[in-house]
């Protein structure tokens, strides 16, 4: 069964609670988010230009958003999945569908998160760049014309 895309709704509430708080989601990317900070995400999230549910089988596995003016000159793809939705080529789909559709856009991932390494490294993105952010250290992936497992083709 495939991975579907869709602009997030209100029903999607509970999923995404989750993926803000859940202690291994969250793990690479500064740890749970507090009540405050959820409830304000939450109110904005129905119909948010950019933010994706994935979904498969009418079961929300996760999220892939897209800010097109990011900070560096490029859109900006960032994901989370839900952990018992992992190993199933889910984010992989998901992802890959998202760089199709904006080529030149570029991900950030801490160093030490492995497994978004090597699932950018998959759909064809090479990093191009390190810096530090938020305690540690971070890779800036774009697409690399070459790269096997290109997402583009």
């Amino acid at each position: 069964m495939g991975v579907l895309l869709r602009p997030a709704r209100d029903e999607d509430a509970d999923a995404y609670v989750r993926l803000w708080t859940d202690p291994e989601v969250r793990r690479f990317l500064g740890g749970p988010l507090e009540p405050a900070r959820v409830a304000a995400r939450l109110r904005g999230l129905a119909g948010c230009p950019g933010v994706l549910t994935a979904e498969v089988g009418g079961i929300v596995v996760g999220t892939v958003s897209v800010e097109p003016d990011s900070r560096f000159a490029a859109p900006e793809i960032s994901y989370a999945f839900l952990p018992e939705h992992g190993g199933r080529g889910h984010a992989r789909a998901a992802v890959g569908a998202v760089l199709r559709r904006w080529p030149a856009a570029v991900a950030v991932t801490q160093v030490a998160n492995i497994r978004s390494q090597r699932l950018l490294t998959a759909l064809g993105m090479a990093e191009v760049a390190r810096f530090a952010e938020f305690g540690a250290v971070q890779a800036l992936h774009r697409v690399v014309t070459g790269a096997r497992g290109c997402a583009c083709r």
